[in-house]
């Protein structure tokens, strides 16, 4: 039950970092404690003080409500409590959680981390992201025209299906940019700048084959068609580990045996645990003296840590390297932290072959990753002992080491460059920021990764009274890790791109198909001619000489299981509450499916969102309809010291954009489609008013919303046109020449769909189908009126992007593990703060 109301005074505490936390000093049975006052205790009418002018709270008289000693209201003094109550249960399960056994949570097995927690986070919606998934289905056991089959040649117009054309307007709804590359100019910042692209007469052109993949992509997902394109899915995708397991890593040198390469483990006579955790405590490796230790205070940082001054050096005054075999003198300290101990070499010699032990020292190699890391200050020496267990260095293990270290080089590939092209090295230590710190040695592909004799990589094991199963292979303690499955091994088979010309799917007959690891090629039946903008070059806003600064894209991650791995073949979302690690597991599992973006239909009652796009409005909210919305098509202002950094690599401008409400015709031709092929086009064609598909470049930010309607059209069966051209004179041959008198054929597609994807799965309509339900939210855009943004911490947008840190926040070991929910429920995500 709570305890009767009590009264106090809200303080205003500032954090190190300038934010702002507002405070409840509160009577306990050890007397008084400050605790710390959030938006979901605090009555309503405070909350817009909190989150906008949290000084005007300093001072402030309030009563407050507690219940087992957790404060559930606080209003302010001689009021009313006003807000949702926080129940006793949601927020008592989050604390259990933050209150298991750390060593429990160190060493959890495969089957709990693929249970979700017991306690799924619980916050409010404050945005939708910008991307999500149009789910995909098994298609393998669908016999009507949505299944796989042979298209009609190209030599004939064929009896029963149907040839023509049909006239489409396309309206613009938000501004459209297409970017014209080949004008492109760059800056001293590598600062890329796009004209808009036009045609001869100076009006915005529009691409025949931009039309055609919008179509495309649109007609594959409500024919749950395959995929025309899926490359680059075919490898083991990597995620950073959790930082615990790090103890977990055994030392290891790569040796010449009898069968081939070897794994020899050195733990230097520390009994290796089950998990791979020294069982008695002492750290396997031992401690190099390397680095200077910064911290956040020290803003002046050298390019080499200080190495010159603090690293323990040969006596001839050199620095050990990478792979050196040494002799080393140690002596054993204990961790400040008082959990572990540790050997600290104190004296460092080369070792040769043959060479006599020195007295106190023993043998080792030394292991050199570089300063990666703000607080790191020390290296290591892998110490030799007599008694180190080997085992076989297999296939498997060597091809997941080769995957990983490319993965690493891949996704580090353009920070190296951009490195080179500034003059600094991968090993220069730049500032105490992820990025800035130098890169660790297997980063840069100079470097020698491939493993052979003398090799160094730390492993982790299972270990079962001395009998050791090797997990995988590393080259750091703190490592990414590989995923078990590739993406390519989550998608069905019948949802691959198609091999064979006798086995099309849908959108392949239609739209056309390449094969994309061997020889054939089918042209489609479909073709888009130039489309006409009807007022030509008044349809383009310009915006001078510098452009438009657009905010970041964020890059596509499919590491992120909780966003692109679905829980099964349904594309279903994983449940909240589970580890980035349980994702790409198992191929019971699959992918969400096709990657869409929604329209940002909240931007319709916004009217002054898109005008004055030069002035920088990015940090006052807009109201509407009581919730706040900020200009998020623009990149908020950022300088660096005495540098303008707005404009860098990271972001692109624009000399101008496709005003909304312009209007473009276009005519599409078509040859030979069956009913239900023609009655997915016509369906896609004509969708009710607030509908849009998505068109041109940077779609996250909500450009490129377009609305399509037919206008006329002019088509024919097979026999009809044979008749015709055997006269050439005007005939009483069938001809569907209005939208409505094609209803049949879209009714026919519906049915199809229904049966192939409906009643198999226990659907009651056409409309109830996923596939369909999630395309038709994904193009009228979410209902709930939350704004549109990639994930972020704050409320207003932040120049610099920094996307990855909400991923921080949701991977963290306790963090939601939110995943991204199903289009088709509509709901949002949380901010997530530090």
């Amino acid at each position: 039950m709570p305890e009767e109301p009590k009264t106090s005074t809200l303080s205003i505490i500032t954090t190190s970092k300038g934010k702002k936390n507002v405070m409840i000093t509160v009577q306990t049975k050890k007397g008084s404690d400050p605790r710390p006052v959030s938006e979901k205790i605090l009555s309503s009418e405070l909350v817009p003080l909190l989150n906008k002018t949290p000084d005007d709270l300093k001072d402030m008289e309030v009563a407050y409500e507690m219940e087992n000693g957790i404060v559930r209201k606080v209003w302010k003094k001689g009021g009313k409590w006003s807000g949702e109550t926080l129940s006793h249960d949601s927020s008592r399960k989050p604390q259990q959680h933050r209150g298991q056994d750390k060593y429990a949570r160190n060493n959890r097995q495969q089957g709990s981390r693929m249970q979700p927690r017991q306690a799924p986070f619980q916050e409010k919606e404050a945005f939708h992201n910008p991307y999500n998934f149009v789910s995909v289905l098994p298609r393998n056991k669908v016999i009507n025209d949505l299944g796989d089959s042979e298209p009609k040649g190209h030599h004939a117009y064929h009896d029963d299906h149907w040839s023509g054309w049909i006239d489409i307007q396309l309206t613009t709804a938000t501004p459209l940019l297409m970017p014209n590359a080949a004008l492109v100019s760059t800056n001293e910042a590598d600062h890329k700048t796009f004209p808009v692209r036009v045609d001869a007469s100076g009006a915005p052109y529009l691409s025949p084959t931009s039309l055609k993949g919008m179509l495309r992509s649109a007609y594959e997902a409500v024919t749950n068609s395959r995929f025309g394109v899926f490359e680059k899915h075919d490898s083991r995708l990597a995620y950073r580990m959790d930082a615990r397991k790090g103890i977990e890593m055994v030392p290891a040198v790569v040796e010449n045996g009898s069968a081939g390469l070897q794994l020899r483990l050195l733990s230097n006579n520390t009994t290796i645990g089950s998990n791979g955790v020294p069982v008695n405590g002492l750290m396997y490796a031992a401690w190099l003296p390397r680095y200077q230790k910064y911290s956040s205070r020290d803003h002046h940082p050298k390019k080499d840590k200080e190495e010159s001054q603090r690293a323990l050096h040969y006596p001839d005054h050199t620095l050990p390297q990478h792979g050196d075999r040494v002799w080393v003198r140690c002596e054993q300290q204990q961790h400040r932290s008082g959990r572990f101990s540790f050997l600290r070499v104190t004296d460092i010699r080369r070792r040769t072959l043959g060479e006599t032990t020195p007295t106190h020292f023993q043998a080792g190699i030394v292991c050199i990753t570089g300063p990666n890391i703000m607080n790191k200050h020390e290296e290591r020496v892998f110490l030799l002992t007599q008694n180190d267990p080997s085992l076989d260095l297999t296939p498997s293990l060597i091809a997941g080491w080769n995957t990983l270290i490319e993965n690493y080089q891949r996704i580090h590939a353009d920070e190296l460059e951009k490195r080179n092209k500034n003059g600094d090295s991968a090993n220069d230590y730049l500032g105490h920021e992820p990025g800035k710190t130098a890169w660790s040695r297997h980063i840069d592909s100079r470097n020698q990764t491939q493993l052979k004799e003398g090799s160094v990589c730390y492993v982790r094991v299972a270990c079962d009274n001395k009998d050791y199963n090797v997990l995988g292979l590393y080259p750091v303690t703190i490592s990414r890790d590989l995923f078990p499955e590739k993406p390519a091994d989550l998608l069905h088979d019948s949802l691959h791109s198609a091999t064979d010309y006798k086995a099309l799917s849908p959108a392949d007959r239609v739209f056309g198909w390449v094969h994309q690891q061997g020889k054939g090629a089918w042209k489609g039946q479909l073709r888009i001619q130039q489309a006409v903008c009807e007022i030509g070059s008044q349809a383009i806003e310009h915006f001078g000489n510098d452009g438009l600064p657009l905010a970041i894209l964020g890059e596509a991650k499919p590491q992120q299981t909780h966003f692109y791995v679905a829980h099964n073949w349904q594309g279903d979302p994983l449940p909240d509450g589970r580890e980035r690690s349980v994702g790409y597991q198992e191929r019971t599992q699959g992918l969400r499916g096709r990657k869409v973006y929604p329209h940002h239909a909240h931007l319709a009652g916004l009217h002054e969102y898109w005008l004055q796009p030069e002035a920088d409005r990015t940090q006052k909210p807009m109201l509407y309809q009581g919730k706040k919305y900020y200009q998020e098509y623009r990149r908020p202002p950022l300088q660096e010291g005495s540098k303008d950094k707005t404009r860098d690599n990271q972001n692109r401008s624009i000399l101008g954009w496709i005003k909304p409400e312009t209007a473009f015709s276009f005519k599409i031709q078509i040859s030979n489609l069956s009913s239900v092929e023609l009655g997915a086009l016509l369906w896609l064609l004509n969708l009710e008013k607030d509908y849009y598909h998505r068109l041109g470049n940077s779609k996250p930010l909500g450009f490129g919303s377009v609305h399509l309607q037919v206008k006329s059209m002019a088509l024919r069966k097979g026999q009809d046109w044979a008749e015709f051209y055997q006269h050439f004179l005007e005939t009483d041959t069938p001809c569907l020449c209005d939208i409505n008198e094609a209803q049949p054929h879209i009714e026919a597609y519906k049915q199809a769909v229904f049966e192939a994807y409906g009643q198999p799965f226990g659907k009651k309509s056409f409309e109830e189908v996923s596939f369909i339900k999630a395309f038709k939210v994904a193009l009228r855009g979410f209902r709930n009126g939350l704004p549109v943004h990639y994930p972020r911490q704050d409320e207003k947008p932040n120049p610099k992007g920094e996307s990855f840190k909400w991923f921080v926040q949701n991977d963290k070991s306790r963090g939601p593990h939110l995943a991204l929910p199903a289009l088709e429920t509509e709901r949002g995500l949380p901010l997530l703060n530090e």
